[in-house]
């Protein structure tokens, strides 16, 4: 709706939040580039990403309020292990090395032997199915406000969506319209009280997601 297509028109051009300026003013993301990256990450590195020129990335990111899309892992040898809508596939992670994206890379601590596992694990993964349930699980949890952030663009778009919807079917159909109006009212105040109790209990739980 308008927030969505607002969000998608910075997007694409690199305004607000999608300013490379903004983006780099974290100190956490870095351009994608040889330059930045000389080295592939080690073993189990994580490889969190901010995909340019791209309407799946986007609307990631719209969904889950965030300047991150996609999180690939190093494999060691440089190669990357990812999944991707073909599914989970390997690459080199020069490919990622695009010169006009952004990324940030994590490495968390872990033995040889842990290091091996989660190797393994991944290479293990290999050829298995996008999965769609669990892409729809969080974009769920987001649009009802239980995803830990207060997406207010998303909340706006649901319910003003909703409303419209409402007008529509009260043009039609006299109750129906009633009933639509007052579900999406019984929306936004269960995705406001929802957000902000997600919210309130991530803060408790201390979760951040660059201090791995």
């Amino acid at each position: 709706m308008i927030c969505a297509a607002w969000d998608y028109l910075c997007y694409s051009k690199g305004w607000k939040r999608y300013n490379p300026a903004h983006l780099l003013a974290s100190g956490r993301l870095c351009l994608a580039s040889r330059s930045n990256f000389p080295e592939s990450p080690p073993a189990a590195a994580i490889i969190f990403m901010h995909p340019l020129n791209s309407r799946l990335s986007w609307a990631v990111m719209y969904v889950t309020d965030s300047p991150l899309s996609h999180v690939a892992t190093s494999v060691g040898g440089g190669d990357v292990i990812d999944a991707s809508l073909e599914g989970v596939i390997k690459y080199p992670f020069d490919e990622l090395l695009d010169e006009q994206s952004y990324m940030a890379i994590v490495i968390p601590p872990m033995t040889d032997v842990q290091q091996r596992t989660v190797v393994e694990h991944l290479h293990s993964r290999l050829g298995a199915g996008y999965s769609w349930f669990m892409a729809a699980r969080i974009g769920l949890r987001a649009t009802v406000g239980l995803s830990g952030t207060f997406n207010w663009r998303l909340y706006f778009d649901g319910a003003l969506t909703l409303a419209l919807t409402a007008a529509v079917i009260g043009s039609l159909w006299g109750f129906a319209g009633k009933a639509s109006l007052a579900a999406s009212a019984i929306y936004l105040v269960a995705t406001l009280l929802n957000s902000a109790r997600s919210f309130v209990k991530r803060g408790k739980q201390s979760r951040d997601t660059w201090n791995v």
